[in-house]
């Protein structure tokens, strides 16, 4: 999403790539800051492909201020240019197609002071109504001020970050913007009235927000040093729970420092699931998140009669991890199967989402 595009005295340009090598349909939303679509548009761009154009040339005659939706069936790259002139000085921005939002952002900087200020874009994400909550802190992260606004369905808000919060005259610190919808935020830091040193930065979810929202049951919670651990799962009715023969074997030597380390059972869905596979059972989460050990560990998963009744099934299955960068489900190492107790053992080097054994289908 490019969220602050403009057609009036200003004027903003837009390029977006296709970064496969295989066609993308690409589709372009322009919306207005009263959240209602001014045009839509599909492309079908080539692999490796690039189009621009400009906001006025995209729709001719239209004057305002907006976002840009852009979706596509394969991955692309996009980037904005805004020109203008304030007081007689011309200027020009640019800034990346935006990934970011949610419903807790942070803006890592406050500059109201020295004759500095920040124009800020809001959106509303979602078509519910928000009800946003900014709160400013000072750079030894004590609270300085609050303010509380409210956006529809799909709605924009620009304005100067001074005139919805009490700021003026704060120089550092940190802004956090939280929210009952997905919501993006973009300020533009400018010398006041010329916006000469102009630059534009979008706020940016917490680093934990996934581990602090994901949705499951707490299998196993220990803390495992530099000597290595066992990890078993712990959860009700004991031996007739088969997801209690769920373990984790930590070598030692593998983590430099004592790691919290916790065993998720996940709601049994998948992100961005892979068609040639059938997801057999809940998914399961090792936290913290990106954790890497120094020498492989292992993981025991362990599978429910109800999916494996014979060895020739188990040693069918494969077993995936999602790989949050590429987004994309990649196969992991199985060491072993053991039929009596319908589990698969599988080489693990860091932590992200492992599914229990995937039947391949295609």
């Amino acid at each position: 999403m490019l969220p602050a595009v403009v057609a009036d005295s200003r004027a903003t340009g837009v390029a977006y790539i296709n970064v496969t090598r295989v066609p993308a349909v690409v589709r372009l939303d322009l919306v207005a800051a009263d959240g209602s679509v001014v045009t839509s548009k599909t492309d079908l761009l080539s692999g490796k492909a690039q189009a621009s154009f400009s906001i006025g040339d995209f729709v001719p005659g239209w004057q305002g201020t907006g976002y840009l939706r852009i979706s596509s069936d394969a991955p692309v790259i996009a980037l904005q240019l805004t020109s203008g002139t304030i007081g007689g000085t011309g200027y020009l921005l640019g800034n990346g197609a935006q990934g970011d939002f949610g419903k807790e952002l942070y803006l890592g900087q406050i500059v109201e002071a020295g004759g500095w200020a920040s124009d800020v874009t809001l959106v509303n994400l979602d078509s519910a109504n928000s009800s946003i909550a900014l709160d400013a802190f000072d750079p030894s992260g004590a609270p300085v001020t609050s303010a509380t606004l409210t956006l529809g369905p799909n709605q924009q808000l620009n304005s100067r970050l001074a005139s919805i919060l009490a700021v003026s005259g704060q120089s550092g610190g940190s802004l956090r913007i939280s929210a009952n919808t997905n919501v993006a935020f973009l300020n533009r830091f400018g010398a006041t009235g010329t916006y000469q040193g102009l630059a534009s930065v979008e706020a940016t979810p917490p680093l934990d927000i996934e581990e602090r929202t994901i949705g499951g049951t707490l299998a196993a919670d220990q803390t495992v040093g530099p000597e290595g651990g066992e990890i078993s799962a712990n959860l009700p009715g004991g031996q007739n729970n088969y997801l209690n023969r769920l373990h984790l074997s930590i070598p030692a030597g593998v983590l430099d420092s004592p790691t919290e380390v916790q065993i998720l059972v996940t709601a049994a869905t998948v992100p961005n699931a892979d068609t040639r596979f059938t997801l057999q059972q809940f998914p399961v989460r090792l936290l913290p998140s990106g954790l890497r050990f120094k020498a492989p560990a292992r993981l025991t998963i362990p599978l429910s009669s109800a999916v494996v009744q014979t060895a020739a099934q188990l040693q069918q299955l494969v077993a995936l991890t999602y790989d949050e960068p590429t987004k994309t489900w990649q196969a992991l190492r199985i060491l072993g199967y053991d039929a009596s107790a319908n589990t698969v053992d599988l080489e693990i080097r860091h932590f992200s989402s492992q599914t229990p054994p995937a039947e391949r289908v295609a």
